[in-house]
């Protein structure tokens, strides 16, 4: 998951879920988490959380806005429900700079929620969709 002297970003981090999530499943020594999330709430949260489960991957809390923060040396990047917090203009040039960031191989793990005004667009995208 984490190459050698490569980092994970978290972005949007919340309580850190996804954070203790790949900080338990990273098996090299150089490598480190840098979780970002701009509510304070947040935050203080995370870092309780990141506190109470140690582990050997250290994990660097940023309270900030994921608009600025540079990624870099990226083995893989998080967005887990995040971007529909980005105005629609916003997320391209977020996604861009995440592309930009990655490492060769690496990875950008999303997961988002969306709704269609048209119900039976709905209801047919939820029927096709494939099945894991």
């Amino acid at each position: 998951m984490c190459s050698r002297t490569r980092q994970v970003y978290d972005l949007g981090c919340s309580l850190g879920a996804a954070t203790l999530s790949v900080r338990r499943n990273i098996r090299h020594e150089h490598c480190r988490i840098i979780a970002v999330d701009n509510s304070p709430a947040m935050i203080e949260r995370c870092r309780r959380h990141i506190d109470a489960y140690k582990a050997p991957t250290p994990v660097e809390v940023v309270e900030g806005d994921i608009r600025d923060i540079t990624i870099e040396n990226a083995s893989m990047v998080v967005l887990n429900f995040t971007l529909q917090f980005l105005e629609p203009a916003e997320r391209q040039a977020l996604l861009d700079k995440i592309y930009l960031g990655l490492n060769p191989g690496g990875a950008l793990v999303l997961s988002e929620k969306f709704s269609f005004e048209d119900a039976k667009v709905g209801r047919a995208v939820i029927q096709h969709a494939p099945r894991f």
